[in-house]
């Protein structure tokens, strides 16, 4: 086996590795898109709920309800700032071998 197929096999699971992570990501962004729009309805349903005099325990319930999603959205963002560095670093890993490569 010559250098460059040793090469290219060894960068094919960093190749697998950044795809499955940019899946991740897109999945992640339809996550938070999603969640944005459960708590934009929350807010219209909430409005209307007070518009029409609903029971103070409905209302507090609304209270829980958004708190959740915010912390759902915290832990979210940090998933995708997470994924988004091994990403970054996964790349920056096969250009180092590439550059490795160019040199062999």
């Amino acid at each position: 086996m010559n250098p460059e197929d040793f090469l290219s096999q060894e960068q094919a699971p960093l190749r697998r590795i950044e795809i499955t992570l940019i899946d991740h990501v897109s999945e992640l962004d339809l996550i938070l898109e999603v969640l944005s729009e459960t708590q934009e309805h929350l807010v219209i349903v909430q409005d209307y709920l007070k518009k029409t005099s609903a029971s103070f325990i409905a209302l507090s319930h609304f209270g829980f309800i958004e708190s959740h999603l915010a912390r759902q959205r915290r832990e979210i963002l940090n998933l995708l700032d997470i994924t988004r560095e091994v990403l970054n670093f996964v790349r920056q890993l096969k250009a180092s071998r590439e550059k490795a490569r160019a040199f062999t």
